[in-house]
């Protein structure tokens, strides 16, 4: 792999988010910071240039993509668990379809794994695209012009609203309406009723299991670098979605969330 090339001029063709960009010839450019490189050791300089709207110039995430090759174990974590909507929802890839998606903290005494705030593993997966500062805000802090600009800036890296409320629907539904032509995925976290579900604008309603996995030994796992390894594997044409064979065992977070849900049930 090579991150020699960048294209740091602002002559070429003009893309209007950073993240991935795959050029008419096939090679794939991830765009961050100052210009773009590749992750299958071609010379040539990537055609784009990044201009955000308004005149922004900033970049929100620094991806390693030259970081070693991540050790084994941990990426069989992610595998273990690649099939939860949520941890799909924040991989550092293109999102595959444009609704914003919701995540329940209706709490009932059947499903202690839904708490009101932001669940620690949750905040670890949001490691996985690197970001230079909070890519995650707090529903009552949160001003939709910012959402929209942190939507429109890379293709790699999702936004999420946590602790969101009924009285926060109007603001919601308005964004979530708007994100679906938006670059990154938005993902709210909060209350039933605090978006709407029932229409083709509004959210798609997801669950996870990673909230039932100890936080301690989910949040120590190197996101930065897992996320880096999805980077290059989907810029060189490597990454399968996940697909695992019949009959692959089951790995070890994975086998405890669900041994702890049944025990809830």
């Amino acid at each position: 792999m090579s991150e020699r090339q960048e294209n740091t001029g602002t002559a070429g063709i003009e893309v209007g988010h950073f993240g991935i960009h795959r050029a008419a010839n096939g090679i794939v450019y991830l765009h961050q910071g100052r210009g773009g490189v590749n992750a299958t050791g071609h010379r040539e300089r990537s055609p784009f240039h990044v201009r955000l709207e308004g005149g922004r110039q900033h970049c929100n995430h620094h991806v390693p993509l030259a970081a070693p090759v991540v050790w084994g174990p941990h990426w069989r974590h992610l595998m273990d668990l690649i099939h939860d909507p949520m941890v799909r929802a924040m991989l550092p890839i293109p999102k595959d379809t444009p609704e914003a998606l919701f995540l329940s903290t209706n709490w009932t005494p059947d499903r202690p794994d839904r708490r009101a705030g932001l669940p620690e593993q949750i905040t670890a997966l949001a490691r996985l695209s690197s970001p230079l500062w909070p890519n995650i805000v707090r529903a009552d802090l949160m001003k939709p012009d910012s959402i929209m600009q942190g939507l429109g800036s890379s293709n790699i890296q999702p936004i999420l609203i946590y602790d969101a409320a009924p009285r926060h629907r109007s603001q919601l539904d308005e964004l979530a309406c708007l994100s679906r032509s938006q670059a990154a995925r938005l993902i709210i976290i909060g209350e039933p009723g605090c978006v709407d579900l029932s229409s083709r604008d509004g959210a798609r309603e997801i669950g996870t299991e990673v909230r039932r996995i100890a936080p301690a030994e989910f949040s120590l796992l190197p996101w930065e670098n897992i996320g880096a390894t999805v980077v290059r594997k989907f810029m060189r044409g490597e990454w399968t979605g996940g697909v695992v064979e019949p009959g692959t065992p089951e790995r070890p977070l994975l086998r405890a969330a669900r041994a702890g849900r049944a025990a809830a049930e």
